[in-house]
């Protein structure tokens, strides 16, 4: 009897399943704004968690930071936050690495994030003082 209640628990505690808040790798197919170049169907991993949150890794100097941000939110928002992020005062420069072409674009404006987020399946930045 003492056994079979030992194998239950041990079953119970296998058959847990993790919450959004403690699985950092939870992604779905869902992006940033509906647009045609975002739903191509059987996307791989991509910036929106299952919770409906951006993942953005950050690069400043040689520093490395990823946050959590809202999926509609605007440049200026993340601008804000990255600044409040990095602890930093000064004005910035935003640039993400376009994974198609290799090369980096500088992020002004709202249609920038969003150019961003329909060409990149994870969405890098990097930061410097202008």
């Amino acid at each position: 009897h003492y056994r079979n209640h030992q194998d239950h628990y041990q079953q119970a505690s296998i058959n847990r399943q993790p919450s959004n808040l403690t699985d950092a790798s939870a992604t779905s197919s869902g992006t940033h704004r509906s647009t045609p170049a975002n739903s191509a169907p059987g996307a791989s991993a991509t910036n929106v968690a299952a919770s409906g949150a951006l993942r953005v890794k950050i690069w400043f100097e040689d520093d490395c930071i990823v946050i959590r941000v809202p999926s509609d939110i605007s440049f200026q928002q993340l601008k804000d936050k990255v600044r409040d992020r990095l602890k930093l005062e000064d004005d910035i420069m935003i640039q993400y690495k376009d994974e198609a072409s290799g090369g980096y674009a500088e992020m002004l404006s709202d249609r920038d994030l969003d150019v961003a987020l329909a060409r990149n399946p994870k969405l890098t930045l990097y930061v410097r003082y202008i």
